[in-house]
């Protein structure tokens, strides 16, 4: 379990130091969630490093190749669409 924890100092009515108020809050929650929030982050910079030098891989084919590429890849994309959309018929 993790605690927040606070203290206040309390005083009487002449302002003299007559007590210490302490609260504690649960954030095993919080700091769980949080966790997840910086284990997602570091997949997501691996994976737009990972963009990035396939990227730099494909700016570096001549420009007949990319084409092919990109046209092989929309193709692929558009048989992917018409084939999820398609409903089953028996």
């Amino acid at each position: 379990m993790v605690v927040a924890s606070r203290w206040s100092l309390r005083r009487d009515e002449k302002e003299r130091p007559a007590g210490v108020l302490e609260t504690n809050n649960d954030i095993t929650e919080r700091k769980h969630r949080e966790e997840e929030i910086r284990s997602l982050n570091q997949e997501l910079l691996k994976r737009s490093t990972e963009l990035e030098a396939t990227n730099k891989e494909l700016e570096a084919l001549p420009t007949p190749c990319r084409m092919t590429y990109v046209r092989h890849f929309d193709i692929l994309s558009a048989t992917q669409r018409c084939f999820i959309k398609t409903p089953l018929l028996y």
